[in-house]
Order: structure tokens, then C-alpha cells, then sequence
């Protein structure tokens, strides 16, 4: 019984073998999903960040909206006098 007894043993330190790789396989997973969990947190900090400054942003820019808003509607109203006058002027002229 003793070759059975080897080959029990052998079998055993094959297994504690791929046990012992699984743990260190384990082990390299837990290091990388650390890293990815700082990453992410960094990643949403910064992103939070950005919507703020967007947001930011958006406020400042309504007067601006609005400013460019009066003078597309001005110079659209100085553009339709300026073709009433100039078709006033030519109906004088072709009267005249």
C-alpha cells in the first residue's frame, strides 16, 4: 500500500499546488480591482468637477444668449426699415 499512498500524496500536493495559484491568482485580482476602485473614485471626482464648471458655464453665458439674441432681433428691425425706406424712396423716385 505504500505506491497507493504515494500516489494519494502526489494527487494531494498536485491540488494544494493549484490551490496555491488560484490564491496568488486571487490575490493579483483583489491588487487590480484596488487600483480600478482609486481609478474610478478619481474619475468620478473629476467628473463631478466637469458638470460644475458646465453648469457654471451656462449660467454665464445666459446674458450673453440674450445680448445676442436683442441684436439679431435689432438688426432685423433695421433691416426691414431700411427696405421700407428704400421702397418708399424708389416709389418717390419713380413719381417724381
Amino acid at each position: 500500500m505504500v505506491r497507493g499512498e504515494n500516489s494519494v500524496k502526489e494527487q494531494l500536493n498536485k491540488i494544494e499546488e493549484k490551490v496555491d495559484k488560484i490564491e496568488e491568482k486571487i490575490s493579483n485580482i483583489d491588487v487590480t480591482l484596488a487600483k480600478q476602485a482609486k481609478d474610478l473614485e478619481h474619475h468620478i471626482y473629476r467628473t463631478d468637477l466637469a458638470e460644475s464648471n458646465l453648469e457654471l458655464l451656462r449660467e454665464e453665458m445666459k446674458p450673453v444668449k440674450k445680448h445676442v439674441a436683442l441684436m439679431d432681433t435689432s438688426l432685423k428691425v433695421i433691416g426691414a426699415i431700411a427696405s421700407v425706406i428704400t421702397f418708399a424712396v424708389g416709389i418717390y423716385k419713380l413719381i417724381s
